[in-house]
């Protein structure tokens, strides 16, 4: 198997007169030598798996230390750059909140759940 114009090409069986290539989506982003396609079916539908081997650039160390804060509602970098913290991160902590002061309130006298009385 390969990849030709953006397409997969299977290895063509014995027998059949006519072979298409497969369109697939991300084709154009792949990188890396292709190895031994698997197709398989699941649910009525076939699926591929195309294990990539690609190399591994390492990066080069800048001797600097790096520390991430989140606790204070904004990250704070090393570098000196700080972002918001992003809308779906401020809504997990906001229900982690709401259930922490749930856990609080809720007792056990004697092996079955109380509450507070007047």
């Amino acid at each position: 198997a390969k990849i030709v114009n953006g397409k997969l090409r299977l290895d063509k069986p014995l027998g059949i007169k006519t072979w298409y290539d497969i369109r697939f989506k991300g084709a154009k982003s792949l990188e890396g030598d292709l190895k031994v396609v698997s197709i398989y079916r699941e649910n009525d539908k076939y699926w591929a798996s195309l294990p990539f081997e690609v190399e591994i650039t390492k990066k080069g160390k800048t001797g600097n230390k790096t520390a991430v804060d989140i606790n204070v509602g904004h990250f704070n970098y090393t570098k000196g750059k700080v972002d918001t913290l992003p809308d779906h991160l401020k809504k997990l902590y906001k229900r982690i909140r709401h259930y922490q002061r749930q856990l609080a309130r809720k007792r056990v006298v004697n092996g079955n759940k109380a509450t507070k009385t007047n």
